[in-house]
């Protein structure tokens, strides 16, 4: 189980999944299903504990179809428009309705977003050999989100203590740093922080974090191989 992908499917506003579930014909029975029953029963419990709602089988069943895309494109077996396409060829033999690509598009893709920004964050997590992280744009926006203004709010917020972690106008902080969270739509520590933001973090060293003051200089920091995070997801930020 993809604990990355439930954790961001469960973000999505439950009206999403709700108007997805608006049945085309309603003779169409919720089983059988293109995702056997059990994986269905899997994925809906998963995605209750990280705080989803789900109100019927229906509901349970779109969620599941999203899952299957969103890890489908995750691995890197599918494109993001084989993913929708996968998505379709699930949901429209069992009845449900498919007239929003838009809205099928918005969630795959701010799914597989979180799931990676989720994946990574785990990966640096700790991380002696990288401790810090930049805000960067890594997606072309026509109307960009003033993010330098929602750090600068979001630093002075911060206690002294987590001040001292974050550098004021670089847009840099320790990965452990509440700035993160406070940056965040969803109280989450790492991207995308906002639907479809375009936003990405980039790995800081030791040596650029010690310049930048954010971390002691008690040298202490006697690297090995086993402190080098394993970077395991490769983020597509189109």
């Amino acid at each position: 189980m993809n604990i990355g992908v439930i954790k961001a499917l469960a973000k999505m506003p439950s009206i999403l999944y709700r108007l997805e579930s608006r049945r085309e014909n309603e003779s169409f029975e919720p089983f059988p299903f293109a995702i056997p029953l059990e994986q269905v029963d899997l994925i809906a419990f998963c995605f209750r504990e990280e705080g989803g709602i789900l109100d019927n089988d229906d509901e349970a069943c779109i969620v599941a179809a999203y899952y299957e895309a969103a890890c489908g494109e995750i691995s890197g077996k599918l494109s993001s428009a084989e993913a929708r396409r996968a998505l379709r060829e699930i949901l429209e033999p069992a009845g449900f309705s498919s007239s929003c690509f838009a809205r099928q598009r918005f969630i795959l893709d701010n799914v597989t977003l979180l799931a990676c920004g989720y994946a990574n964050y785990e990966s640096f997590k700790n991380s002696l050999a990288f401790p810090a992280q930049r805000l960067v744009r890594c997606g072309y926006r026509n109307n960009p989100r003033d993010w330098e203004g929602r750090w600068s709010k979001a630093y002075a917020s911060l206690s002294p203590e987590e001040q001292r972690k974050a550098h004021a106008t670089e847009m840099v902080a320790t990965t452990d740093c509440a700035i993160w969270r406070k940056l965040s739509r969803w109280g989450d520590p790492y991207p995308p922080f906002d639907y479809c933001s375009g936003m990405d973090v980039l790995p800081v060293d030791i040596e650029e974090a010690l310049a930048l003051g954010l971390v002691a200089d008690d040298n202490s920091y006697q690297l090995s191989e086993d402190d080098m995070p394993e970077i395991n997801v490769e983020i597509n930020m189109s």
